[in-house]
Parts: structure tokens; sequence; C-alpha cells
């Protein structure tokens, strides 16, 4: 949904779009799950006991399947010339919080 997302707010810079604010969480094993929002700072650590009753059904991914889509996206945008310098910050800083979250669990 976020890979659709972003790649809408990047094609389609004169179309108005509106993005969910969604939910990350990295697995840190004993301690429960880091979990960080993709467009604002909200961050904390959910305890494992409530990880556990809740992670079911998840999608997980490893930091480089999104480094792997930023590089695409910004392929992208340099060769569309269709991003605005606003769109670029918001995937730098989504990118900046997914690296924070991985540096947290190890």
């Amino acid at each position: 949904m976020l890979t659709l997302s972003l790649l809408a707010l990047i094609i389609l810079p004169s179309c108005t779009t509106t993005l969910a604010n969604n939910r990350f969480y990295a697995d840190a094993g004993p301690a429960g799950a880091f979990y960080f929002d993709s467009f604002d700072k909200t961050t904390g650590l959910i305890p494992k006991t409530i990880w556990d009753a809740n992670r079911q059904g998840m999608v997980c991914e490893t930091t480089s399947v999104f480094t792997n889509l930023k590089d695409v996206i910004e392929q992208l945008c340099a060769n569309s010339h269709a991003c605005t310098y606003d769109q670029q910050q918001q995937e730098n800083a989504f990118m900046s919080r997914l690296q924070d979250a991985e540096s947290k669990i190890k």
C-alpha cells in the first residue's frame, strides 16, 4: 500500500492525492517491537506480549527492500522530472525513520 501510495505521489503530482500515515513495525525480539509512522515522528516500543498477540498476518521485509524501492522512485523522479522538492523530502524522511528503527532493534 505504501509503495503504491509513494508511486502515486510521484507519478501524479498534478492530481490531488491523500496519503495515509502508515505505521511500520520492526521486530525487536524479546523486547517486543519498535514502531514508527511514515509521515510523522511518532515512535515507540510495544511490549512482547502485545506484539505476539497482534503480529499475526503481518508482512515483514528487510530495509534493503525499501532501499531498492527508494532507488526506483529516485530514478523515476530523475527521468520524469515530475517530483517536487517536498515529495523528495517526504521520501528521505521516511527512509531516515526506517533506518532509525533498524538501528534501535540491533
